[in-house]
């Protein structure tokens, strides 16, 4: 899952033979239209991220009370499971008391999540700690211009300004510069995605791993 892990199991359970595989993902089969954003056709943005403390939404919630300011009509959507515990109430109660109501919105877990990225205009991660998250390789699949946070093994994905925008956690201030360029220059979004594809099926996709896989395989 990371390089982390692969260093301890070198260390730790004294293996000759160890390889890193990243996690990966493939194409959804289902085509379920479950679900239907809210929000202005055009104008979504969403993050795929469970109600956790390490997904920290409250840095999206501060780029999003920026943005009710200078682009109203943009709108946040937050898809992932709610644990209905202390973070999940202190971030409805923080919706809440900002007056987002009618830009953020939360949608619990959810089956959809290609039908949901096709409602998408751009896709974003505020996370202050991570692995590999697999929702990142899903929006690659799907063609998605992205604004991420530079933690975890997320950098090895994420080229700043080749494939997407990469920035420092917890800047809020260039998560929000980020967004404006983006929601500024379609074109930009869309040289972005394609980008992040062809990274995500060079190196992170289901062919990709079981290829590289076999080779070790052939190797040892």
């Amino acid at each position: 899952m990371n390089h982390q892990l692969k260093n301890w199991a070198i260390k730790e359970l004294n293996c000759k033979n160890v390889i890193y595989l990243p996690n990966f993902t493939k194409n959804e089969n289902s085509y379920a239209k479950e679900t239907k954003l809210r929000g202005n056709e055009g104008k979504r943005i969403t993050c795929l991220a469970n109600l956790r403390d390490q997904k920290n939404h409250f840095l999206l919630l501060r780029v999003a009370k920026k943005l009710q300011i200078t682009n109203p009509d943009w709108t946040f959507h937050l898809v992932g499971k709610d644990f209905e515990d202390k973070y999940s109430k202190k971030l409805k109660t923080s919706i809440s008391s900002n007056q987002l109501e009618k830009s953020v919105y939360l949608y619990g877990t959810r089956n959809d999540i290609v039908n949901i990225l096709n409602q998408t205009d751009i896709a974003i991660l505020t996370s202050k700690s991570e692995g590999l998250p697999v929702s990142l390789l899903e929006y690659g699949l799907n063609k998605m211009a992205v604004i991420v946070t530079k933690v975890g093994e997320i950098p090895l994905i994420i080229e700043d300004g080749v494939n997407g925008f990469s920035i420092p956690s917890e800047s809020d201030e260039l998560f929000y510069e980020s967004l404006i360029t983006l929601i500024e220059k379609p074109a930009l979004r869309v040289n972005f995605g394609n980008a992040f594809y062809r990274t995500i099926v060079n190196n992170n996709s289901e062919s990709a791993i079981i290829r590289e896989y076999i080779n070790w395989l052939q190797e040892i």
